[in-house]
Parts: C-alpha cells; structure tokens; sequence
C-alpha cells in the first residue's frame, strides 16, 4: 500500500472503529438504563428507516461523488442539483413511511400514531445525512466524511446519558437522541459542502441529466446494500421474536461486526483513492486490499473455531444461542466485507450496475435464507442464513469481476509479503 493510501486508510478505520464503539456504547447504555425489551423495540422501529433512506436517496450521493471526482470543475453545478434533489428524496422518504408504519406497529404493539411519527422522523434525517455526508466521500474531503460519521453516534451516545442520568431512556427518549445525532451531523456536512462548493457557476441541465442517469445506476446496489446490513434485523421482527431476543441480539451484532470495519474502511478508501483511474489500477488496488481481507478472514477463523466448539459445551441453552450468534456474524463481516471491496472497483470505474447484480443476489438470497432459517433455528438460524447470503454474494462478485477486468488469479491469493505487512500493521494497531 502506499503512504497516502495507508494514511487514508488509517483514517478511515479509525474513525469506523471509533463509530463502533459509541455504537455499541450507546447499545449498551440503552440496555443498561432502559432494559434488553425497550432495547429490542428500539431495534425493531430503527430497522426499517435506513432501508427506506436508502430507496428514497436514489442514489444521488453516490452518483455526485463520481462525477464530482471525474469533473471537479462541474461540481458547484453538481451540488445545486443535489439540493435540489434533497427536497423530492424527503418527500418520498416521508409516503412510503406512512406506508410501513403501521407495519412495524403492529409486529411490536406499539402505538400507531407514535411509530409513524418516528419512522418519519429517522428516515428523513437519515436521508439527509446520507446525502450530504456520502458527498463528502471524494479523496479531498474524506476528512470531513470520517468526521461526520463520528458525530452521529457521539450525539446520541451524550443524549442517551443526559436522560439516563436525569430522567429516564425509553424508546423515544433513545430515538430523539438518535434523531438529533443524524441532524447534528447533517448541518456539519451541509455547511462544509456549502463552503467547498461555493455560488459559483449555474445548475446545467446536462449535469441534472448525468447526475440523474449516474445516480439510477448506484441505487439498486446502495438500496441492496443497506437491505444485507439490516436484514437479520427485519427478518427477527417478521418472525415476531420476543423483543428480549432482539435486545440480546442487537449488542451480539454490534460486538461481531467490529471484524467488518477492517474491509469497510478498505472499502471507503478503494473508493475514493480509486475513481477516474484507470481499469488495470482499479484492479491492482483491488488485489491489494482483497488480499489484506483474506489475511484477516484467516485470522479470525482461526481465533473464533474454539470458541465455536466450545458453545456446544456450554449448558445455559441462551449463552450457547447467543456465543453461535457471536462467531457466526464476526466471520461474515469478513466475507461480506470481501464482496463489498471487489464490488466497489465497479463503482470505481463508473460501472455500478455490474456491482449491483452481486448486492441483488445477496439482498434477496439474505431475505430467503434469514427467515427461513430463522423459523427452524432461530437467532441462529438468521445468522446462519446472512452468513450464506454473504458466501453467495462473494461469489457472484468475483465471477462480475473476472468477466469484466482482465487479471490473474494469482495476483490475489497472499503472499508472505502480504502476510509480514498486515501482521506488522496489526501489532502497530493500524
């Protein structure tokens, strides 16, 4: 890896670390003040308002970076659209809200009126920050990117600690912490988008048409990509899981993937680093990292089997659930996050709907797989059925790839090389 890549990757995975601890912080937090039930309903409403963020972006985050990395002298005219476009995707994300929400209200008996106000409410800051804070994922302000994803679950983690510690965390205390940290953020990426893209140059109508086109080409793969992360989420709550269950559940996943921040941030970085460059150099970052996951996966394999083995062992029939859950999820965010970094050289090349048909595949198989499992093993079994999911997404990925970039299988099995540097950059602690 290069310096400039190295140091874009260290700020990547250090800020994702980061977001994982306050994430799981604030996981916890809620459970230790508020009880695993009311954390289970928390997870229950916040499962939905992503997917649906990401269905009404449209993808256009995506689509502005690409052009805005390709043609830097377009990209005030750029941003104008994005605002724009910003207004329509709140409007969309607050109809198909109203649509959901009775849903959700009634797989949890809650109250109707309250779930369809806080569906709303998170998906449009949702679709706001993603916005916004996806266009500031260009090599120049990945900085800032890093940043505002750091403050979303700080503002949360300090809302949920003033009402523990004054009043009390129930479920909307939490999701009006939750809001407040996505607002919060969005204001932060608004403002520094604003500065960088100053009033200069006018909205073109050939960019509204390309930023449009380019956009419809991401959406299905982000759409796709949001449905594999919240999957095991939706699939507890279709199958109508005690909410306990989806308490203990929510901070087992939140512990299982810290693993996926290593190929995540690869991810992040390839992307950035990667657009406007050409084909074989897409290829050969993308070796690179593939290689430093494989490294990882094989790691994690070999730490995670014994205490696999072990669950088997252990009496307390919840424990061994929940420590089969735990192993299950932490090698998945290694093969998951595999898929994401060969898919996202697609992305890179301006080609995203090639990557798209790997996110399909993982989306609907992850759905089949998640809830069927589910009825015959439970919590297990969902795990079990994302773990499968993500197995077939790696291989779908890798045959797009190899159909579409000419290179040489052995450039991607690792070398001792590969083994020394990434050994060396973990003891260094990144």
């Amino acid at each position: 890896m290069t310096r400039h890549f190295n140091s874009l990757f260290r700020q990547a995975l250090g800020s994702n670390v980061a977001i994982l601890g306050l994430n799981f912080g604030n996981v916890a937090l809620t459970s230790l003040f508020a009880g695993l039930n009311t954390r289970g309903a928390v997870t229950a409403i916040m499962a939905y308002p992503p997917l649906l963020a990401s269905i009404c972006c449209f993808g256009l985050h995506l689509g502005f970076v690409y052009l805005t990395q390709r043609f830097p002298e377009r990209a005030e005219s750029l941003f104008k659209c994005l605002i724009v476009c910003a207004v329509f995707s709140i409007g969309a994300g607050t109809l198909v809200s109203l649509t959901i929400a009775p849903y959700i209200a009634g797989k949890i008996s809650a109250d109707r009126t309250l779930v369809t106000i806080w569906t709303i409410v998170l998906t449009d800051t949702t679709i706001v920050y993603a916005l916004f804070s996806g266009a500031c994922q260009t090599e120049k302000l990945f900085h800032v990117f890093s940043v505002s994803r750091l403050m979303s679950p700080a503002v949360t983690a300090v809302g949920i600690l003033v009402f523990g510690l004054f009043s009390v965390v129930e479920t909307q205390a939490y999701l009006a912490a939750y809001a407040a940290g996505s607002l919060v953020s969005s204001a932060f990426t608004i403002v520094v988008c604003i500065r960088e893209y100053k009033n200069k140059g006018v909205l073109a109508r050939k960019d509204v048409r390309e930023l449009g086109r380019l956009a419809s080409l991401y959406w299905i793969g982000d759409v796709m990509n949001i449905l594999v992360w919240q999957v095991d989420k939706i699939a507890l709550i279709a199958l109508s899981m005690p909410m306990r269950e989806v308490g203990i559940y929510t901070i087992v996943a939140a512990v299982a993937r810290g693993v996926g921040q290593i190929p995540i941030s690869l991810s992040q970085v390839l992307l950035a680093k990667a657009i406007g460059k050409s084909r074989s150099a897409v290829v050969e970052q993308t070796a690179v990292n593939f290689r430093y996951i494989t490294v990882l996966s094989v790691l994690m394999a070999g730490c995670l089997a014994p205490v696999m083995l072990s669950s088997f062992f252990i009496t307390n029939v919840e424990i061994s659930r929940f420590v089969k859950v735990l192993c299950i999820l932490s090698i998945d965010s290694c093969v998951a996050g595999g898929s994401l970094i060969v898919s996202q050289a697609f992305s890179a090349v301006g080609e995203p709907h090639k990557g798209a048909i790997r996110q399909l595949v993982g989306g609907l198989s992850a759905i089949v797989f998640a809830y069927f499992l589910g009825l015959q093993l439970g919590v297990v079994g969902v795990a079990t059925g994302i773990l499968m999911s993500s197995v077939l997404k790696l291989t779908v990925a890798w045959v797009m790839f190899k159909s579409a970039f000419e290179t040489r299988s052995e450039n991607w099995m690792p070398s001792r090389t590969d083994w020394g540097g990434a050994l060396g950059f973990f003891k260094r602690g990144g």
